[in-house]
């Protein structure tokens, strides 16, 4: 089920997927070596699930660049991530329907859609935008 795609990899791990919340969350852990739990899943939903990657690829990634790492937190988490270890249904509920942008600004339908539209030119993805 998983794949490889260098280009998406190097994207992924340099912050420049072209989706500005995934790209601000690598580049804070990229130039801090901390990230937060919710910034955390983000960024492994968006590896997962729109990247369809390799999970490994974000758990070797995060070991390499977290100061506060644990083997079996991270590889923990990342299993979840990836839906080989079962998640509580509270947290699949939080995130569902939910996308990074939403996530972000947290702002009401009009507001949100103006948002997104100002940040279309931001880079350009490297996959296509829903």
């Amino acid at each position: 089920r998983w794949r490889h795609d260098k280009d998406q990899e190097a994207a992924f791990c340099s912050g420049v997927t072209g989706v500005p919340l995934v790209d601000a969350c690598m580049r804070e852990l990229q130039a801090t070596g901390y990230l937060g739990n919710l910034g955390r899943q983000i960024v492994a939903a968006y590896l997962v699930d729109d990247l369809q990657l390799d999970w490994r690829i974000g758990a070797r990634w995060f070991e390499a660049c977290l100061v506060d790492y644990d083997v079996h937190t991270n590889w923990g988490q990342w299993l979840r991530s990836a839906g080989a270890m079962s998640t509580n249904q509270g947290k699949q509920q939080r995130m569902e329907g939910m996308r990074y942008l939403d996530i972000a600004i947290r702002l009401p339908g009009d507001e949100a859609a103006r948002m997104r539209q100002q940040v279309m030119d931001y880079h350009k993805p490297v996959i296509p935008r829903r």
